[in-house]
């Protein structure tokens, strides 16, 4: 409107896409690259829990990570854990869930997070 120029809202949403994609590269191509920043993460943290999961077509299921500055911290927090889920609202859809727990000066630890694809037994197991 600032320009005077009248394009459809689909024509916009699919310029601001092509353009964002030239830019950051196209988001399908991020699921190429999480084994290999998975090692990474894994090698750069040492006794953390890294795990993650695709079916036989190498498509993308579920991921956890609980680092090891939180397993440690396990002992000086309180024996109860919340686990919470959230719905992603992008392109691919899927959850994140998290679970947290309080420390001793009743402060919000993170225990851990994952991403699935849905919320289901085998993500939460």
């Amino acid at each position: 409107m600032e320009y005077h120029v009248n394009i459809s809202y689909f024509k916009a949403r699919t310029t601001w896409e092509l353009a964002y994609a030239a830019v950051e590269g196209y988001p399908e191509d991020s699921y190429c690259l999480i084994s290999s920043y998975l090692t990474a993460l894994k090698s750069l943290n040492l006794g953390s829990y890294i795990d993650y999961k695709v079916d036989k077509d190498r498509n993308f299921l579920y991921l956890f990570m609980a680092f090891r500055g939180s397993i440690n911290g396990w002992r000086h927090c309180r024996l109860v854990i919340s686990i919470d889920v959230t719905f992603l609202m992008s392109h691919f859809r899927g959850v994140l869930f998290i679970a947290s727990t309080n420390d001793m000066a009743n402060h919000i630890f993170p225990q851990g997070f994952g991403v699935s694809d849905s919320e289901n037994n085998s993500s939460w197991h």
